[in-house]
């Protein structure tokens, strides 16, 4: 390690606290240096070639799941198991673009260690952070995890309870098929009875007169 000469980098967007695996997010940060750095610089010979005085020439994200790591700090010159985790696209710019912005994914569980890495000339600078990894969330594993829900994940969280608004657009019908039913029925009863109240089929008898009835 080495004094940076006033060159200095600092998060703008951190890396999350949490982040599930396999989840892309992004991170943020800056870089600046006064004109105090660039003798600093000369006198160190941190420049070796005028082209690349005022820039950065390399800006990634790395990242070591410090359940595999077999050194405490997290960088390119220091190799965890020999294995690289997340090695983001290596960008270039000038020492006047303050902002970087950088898209990550995680893969392997567990307190994860995420460094932003520039080079400028012969110098190397890191901004560490650490994020915790969670498993991803799987959909048909028999949990019902906090992120799933029974809307997204059934199989997990069972079958999601009828809002009311739902029991109101099935019930409404359905009583108003009763209703309809109930007053068939009650119609046909009342004709029914009418019928047996219709008197108008019976003769008077003293309307009725006797005759004779003669065969041949």
């Amino acid at each position: 390690m080495m004094d940076c000469g006033g060159l200095e980098m600092a998060w703008l967007l951190r890396p999350p606290d949490t982040v599930k695996s396999g989840e892309s997010f992004s991170v943020s940060y800056s870089v600046s240096a006064g004109e105090a750095f660039y003798r600093w610089a000369v006198e160190n010979h941190i420049f070796t070639h005028s082209a690349i005085n005022c820039c950065i020439h390399h800006a990634n994200i790395h990242s070591c799941p410090l359940g595999h790591m077999t050194e405490s700090i997290c960088g390119p010159w220091i190799p965890d198991d020999g294995k690289i985790f997340t090695h983001t696209i290596s960008t270039s710019g000038k020492m006047t673009q303050s902002n970087w912005t950088s898209k990550v994914v995680l893969v392997h569980s567990g307190l994860t260690s995420l460094i932003a890495h520039i080079r400028v000339g012969r110098m190397q600078v890191a901004l560490e952070a650490k994020s915790t990894v969670e498993p991803a969330v799987v959909c048909g594993d028999g949990v019902c995890e906090e992120a799933e829900l029974c809307s997204t994940c059934s199989a997990d969280c069972g079958e999601c309870p009828m809002t009311p608004t739902t029991k109101l657009s099935i019930g409404l019908p359905l009583s108003l098929l009763c209703l309809c039913f109930v007053l068939t029925a009650v119609w046909l009863r009342y004709h029914q009875q009418k019928l047996l109240w219709d008197e108008s089929w019976i003769i008077d008898f003293s309307k009725i007169k006797q005759g004779t009835i003669s065969i041949r």
